[in-house]
């Protein structure tokens, strides 16, 4: 992965997936996340416009999210983070995130969107095998509110031993 921090561009292993447009019937081609590189592509629920965050790491969205958790769920052990990403997503996404120059907010289960008519309507084609590098796509930038960033973590959660 390469980070460029002039231009707030990242570059990554992904797969070239070609695709179909329903309503045009026009062929492109799209990128996601190769398995073993830890990106979430997240795309604007109006025009398709992506933004890219790395999953992981403690100023990324696993922070952000660990963040919220702690704040709302300091009750719950660790393991019952699954429960609730559905709504740290609609915080994150609808509060916390910039919104696209268009007007729309980036989601992580936006459809994707034909870049020649952008309707949603696309079908995927066969040869998804090829692992290339991404062109440069622009970071996701977000601001986590003072009153998560200043809450005590929660301890990790480990089994009671034996006795």
């Amino acid at each position: 992965m390469e980070y460029d921090a002039t231009r707030q561009t990242v570059r990554f292993k992904a797969y070239r997936v070609p695709a179909r447009c329903w309503r045009c019937w026009k062929t492109f081609t799209f990128f996601t996340p190769y398995e073993f590189v830890d990106m979430m592509v997240f795309r604007c629920e109006r025009c398709g416009a992506k933004r890219v965050i790395e999953a992981y790491g403690e100023g990324n969205y696993g922070g952000a999210e660990s963040k919220y958790i702690d704040f709302h769920y300091s009750h719950l052990p660790r393991n019952e983070d699954e429960k609730h990403m559905d709504e740290f997503l609609r915080v994150f996404e609808g509060q916390w995130t910039d919104l696209c120059p268009c007007g729309g907010h980036f989601r992580f289960r936006s459809p994707i969107r034909c870049p020649h008519c952008r309707a949603p309507e696309c079908r995927l084609l066969r040869g998804r095998d090829e692992i290339v590098e991404s062109p440069p796509i622009p970071v996701l930038k977000f601001a986590i509110p003072p009153e998560y960033t200043n809450a005590p973590a929660r301890p990790s959660w480990q089994p009671k031993a034996k006795a």
